[in-house]
């Protein structure tokens, strides 16, 4: 579903002029299973075990997810999401809204990092689930799964909270169409 196209995401030095580009299993095994992680630095971040490999994998054939990253100017991933883009809003019943599923930032791009190298990784890629509810007439509805760790995240960019949770323990919160369009008005 989504064409490769640029974006400036800020960095420590300025901004940097990456891309958005369609995220294959390939990829995930060898630019986030193997490159983002070490142990001493990142051990406690409640997403190390997630293997995006396998989950990319899983959603390969299924039309109705789009699996998306953003490469750095050196072809590192420096974030990732998977949207199923045939959702239902949580709070507006019976209307229709794209869900993110998984979503991720390198862990030296975090907030848990003290010289992070990049920032607004997160904010780039929910802007682009919030673009693909327009393009698809969702009038910008995102839902998000949500670990615990993560809600405030969520929070700050203007999703609500829902009473529905799944079996993983994630709590859903929705990005209403007002507050998505807010969203893209705000520069990264």
């Amino acid at each position: 579903m989504c064409n490769r196209f640029r974006i400036k995401i800020p960095s420590k030095d300025g901004f940097e002029k990456c891309e958005i580009v369609s995220l294959s299993t390939t990829d995930a095994k060898n630019f986030i299973d193997a490159k983002w992680w070490d142990l001493d630095e990142q051990g406690n971040a409640p997403d190390i075990e997630w293997e995006w490999a396998k989950i990319v994998q899983k959603h390969q054939y299924k039309g109705d997810f789009d699996r998306l990253c953003i490469k750095n100017n050196a072809g590192e991933i420096i974030g990732a999401m998977i949207l199923y883009v045939d959702g239902l809003s949580v709070i507006d019943k019976g209307e229709r809204a794209v869900m993110i599923t998984w979503l991720a930032t390198e862990p030296k791009s975090r907030h848990s990092c003290l010289n992070r190298r990049y920032t607004k990784i997160g904010k780039a890629l929910v802007q682009l689930a919030v673009r693909i509810s327009n393009s698809l007439g969702f009038a910008g509805k995102v839902v998000a799964g949500s670990l615990l760790e993560s809600e405030s995240f969520y929070l700050k960019l203007g999703f609500t909270k829902t009473d529905l949770k799944n079996n993983e323990q994630l709590n859903f919160l929705e990005l209403s169409s007002s507050a998505a369009s807010q969203l893209l008005a705000d520069e990264l």
